[in-house]
């Protein structure tokens, strides 16, 4: 047994409230390489109700999860529990957790939630000098999400590491994905594209979308737009400076019906945003569209089938400021209110360059002779 791990674990509680699919999709690797190390205990994921759907009966290594409720993801320390948090915690500490990990990337409310469960070790970041946890690394922001939750339950000895997120589909999501594409009627090998993203700095223009569609129809391949209902107007917008004909799906798909329909496309192009997590979690290949901050955390640490496009414009074009140090897009700051892409500046050559090797060149290879 490695020095680091805890004896006689029944129960690990790892708590993560994050909304994107990328900040669960992260946390797996570090999942699994914990069930490796403690392959008897119960772990029990605390999140969203949306994860409880997604990771439902899938093999990632939580047996487990438990929601939190809506107000204690965003409440003040100073208010007192009312009766529906004060059960909830009750409930918690009936299950006699051994470890609380915390996945957090925020220190007071997130300890103070692990911190009702009377576990006998809890595990976290430290963003201060104060020292909460009994178990904790530093928080530094730009390091990669995936490599961050591999340090934390590393100082629990689980040191069996895989670096890339996967999910495996259920047979449901793959027949439905199918039924989709039949419904759509395209008759062609298809490219996925993703043009939306929650902040429009992490959107590629869809004047560039719609020229990049236009040139992979001349190629062959039909092309097929998907996100959410937010997205639909960036879907419209760009479909009205098309040439040629889209294929839409942004309404009401299941997640891990729109990962099953990423394992069917020839390629997605995505702005860095969760499908395009999502779609390197089922070996999709992917050119992921980045602002160069954004990057670090979020890149593909494989990137055999992924290529990174990187725009390296930190200033405002309105105003100069380089926005929010050290934390890009969280919120604007007071010295600047202008919205703008700051991945503009990406070119449609160089998309359709990666385009081109990822659906025609790049292929493993293996030197047969002398070796």
């Amino acid at each position: 047994m490695d020095h680091l791990q805890v004896s006689d674990v029944r129960k690990i509680a790892v708590l993560r409230t994050n909304q994107g699919v990328g900040d669960l999709l992260v946390c797996l690797p570090a999942i699994r390489s914990l069930k490796a190390a403690y392959p008897h205990a119960e772990i029990v994921w605390l999140g969203l109700s949306w994860h409880e759907r997604f990771l439902c009966d899938r093999p990632t290594g939580i047996d487990r999860l438990i929601e939190v409720p809506p107000s204690l993801q965003l409440r003040n320390l100073n208010q007192k529990m009312d009766r529906d948090e004060t059960a909830f915690f009750e409930d918690l500490r009936r299950e006699a957790f051994d470890i609380a990990i915390n996945f957090q990337a925020e220190e007071d409310l997130s300890y103070y939630i692990l911190q009702q469960l009377n576990a006998r070790c809890i595990i976290g970041q430290s963003m201060s000098l104060r020292q909460l946890y009994d178990r904790s690394i530093p928080y530094t922001y730009y390091q990669h999400e995936i490599i961050r939750h591999i340090h934390l339950v590393r100082l629990l000895g689980a040191n069996d590491i895989t670096l890339s997120p996967t999910i495996e589909l259920h047979n449901w999501e793959k027949e439905e994905a199918e039924r989709l594409i039949l419904e759509l009627a395209m008759e062609k090998p298809f490219v996925l594209l993703h043009p939306g993203a929650t902040d429009m700095r992490r959107r590629w223009p869809t004047s560039k979308f719609a020229t990049v569609a236009d040139e992979l129809i001349e190629k062959g391949f039909d092309i097929l737009l998907a996100g959410d209902e937010r997205d639909a107007p960036i879907i419209q917008d760009v479909i009205q400076q098309m040439n040629g004909k889209a294929y839409v799906l942004y309404d009401g798909i299941a997640l891990g019906v729109l990962a099953a329909l990423h394992t069917l496309s020839q390629l997605v192009i995505s702005n860095d945003t969760g499908p395009l997590h999502l779609a390197r979690s089922v070996s999709c290949p992917t050119i992921g569209l980045y602002w160069a901050p954004n990057v670090i955390n979020w890149g593909p640490l494989n990137q055999d089938r992924h290529i990174q496009l990187i725009s390296w414009d930190l200033p405002c074009p309105s105003c100069g400021i380089i926005p929010n140090r050290p934390y890009p897009f969280e919120p604007k700051s007071a010295q600047c209110q202008h919205l703008h892409s700051f991945i503009r500046t990406i070119a449609v050559a160089d998309v359709l360059d990666a385009a081109h090797r990822l659906l025609f060149t790049a292929r493993p290879y293996v030197n047969q002779i002398g070796c």
